[in-house]
């Protein structure tokens, strides 16, 4: 049927078996992986509510499958050992989501302790609103050693932070502690969507995956719940607490900004326009503007990951206008596509 003439039709989507899989994606985790897996253990969910645990195992080359195994020993709640062998966070929590035999998939980064009761309050919120496709909870830094005085501005950053001032519809959630309903998120790959934006890759901090996902469930209009009761502890070592380490997560943030705003005027499009020239000759503009106060700024002055930022945007917008790259051009056909799902 032809949509694009106005009829729409609801498509139902049909769950995968009740219960919890929680996804752990890791690369060389063998040091960081073991009170994440102890946090598990101890979870307070009832007897007959299902769960696994599926590691994935993303081309590790240290023993973090030895010392998992180890871990977990002989506990009631298998853990299964999944192996990825294209690098990379996002396509290893994919593959833990193809795999997934539960309807509620969990995203738990191997330097994620989550609180007891974190799968409790998540399993209780999923079953009582049938609206929330995806729900995601508070982050609360645990730096490996003491930080520096800037930390505490920037803990959002790091995914260690409230995501709103209560409970209540979120616009977006990072991945960390993320869990969303395995079946439209399969409903969603089925229908053709693709990610133009990764999580990490080796050393690059790329960024933007989690805000994509987001703002494909709301093209659909599937609701997005932060539930700040939901808590855990995002384990931060050392060589993540410095400042050059925080100029490249921005400068990762920073360039995901072109897509991004693709689906912003997509789903705004009563209130925002993407303009490519006009936004490069602003960008242009104000990075000249204060480049004389980023060269005199400290560290720990935000002036300085704004400047990185803009300089960022500056140059990808060019490349947009000049090469016609990054046009996602999909977008538009998928957006009309997801206003049928139910």
């Amino acid at each position: 049927m032809d949509t694009s003439r106005g009829t729409k039709m609801n498509i139902k989507v049909e769950a995968y078996p009740i219960g919890i899989s929680v996804i752990i994606c890791t690369y060389n985790g063998a040091e960081r992986i073991v009170p994440t897996l102890k946090a598990l253990k101890s979870q307070e969910l009832k007897p007959e509510i299902k769960l696994e645990i599926i590691l994935i195992n993303n081309r590790s080359t240290d023993n973090t499958v030895q010392v998992a195994e180890r871990i977990w020993g002989n506990f009631h709640v298998p853990l299964r050992i999944e192996y990825e062998e294209e690098p990379g966070v996002s396509r290893a929590r994919r593959k833990g989501i193809q795999v997934a035999n539960y309807e509620y998939v969990l995203f738990c980064d191997d330097d994620n302790h989550l609180f007891p009761d974190y799968l409790k309050i998540m399993f209780n919120h999923f079953e009582t609103h049938r609206e929330t496709k995806m729900i995601g909870g508070q982050g609360i830094p645990m730096p490996e050693v003491v930080p520096p005085d800037w930390f505490k501005y920037y803990t959002e950053s790091y995914a260690a932070a409230p995501q709103g001032e209560k409970s209540g519809e979120a616009y977006m959630l990072y991945n960390a502690g993320m869990a969303i309903r395995k079946s439209y998120f399969i409903h969603l790959i089925d229908l053709g969507f693709q990610f133009y934006l990764t999580s990490r890759l080796g050393k690059a901090l790329t960024s933007g995956e989690d805000s994509e996902l987001c703002y494909a469930f709301h093209m659909a209009k599937w609701g997005i719940y932060y539930e700040s009761s939901m808590k855990f502890y995002h384990y931060i070592p050392e060589g993540r607490l410095n400042w050059n380490y925080l100029i490249r997560l921005h400068k990762g943030f920073s360039a995901s900004s072109i897509i991004l705003n693709q689906y912003k005027a997509i789903l705004h499009s009563n209130t925002y326009k993407f303009k490519p020239i006009r936004d490069l000759l602003y960008y242009s503009a104000i990075s000249l503007k204060y480049y004389l106060q980023y060269r005199r700024a400290k560290e720990g002055d935000k002036i300085i990951l704004h400047y990185h930022g803009w300089r960022i945007i500056a140059k990808d917008l060019f490349m947009y206008v000049v090469f016609g790259k990054r046009k996602a051009k999909t977008l538009p056909n998928m957006y009309k596509k997801l206003q049928n799902i139910k």
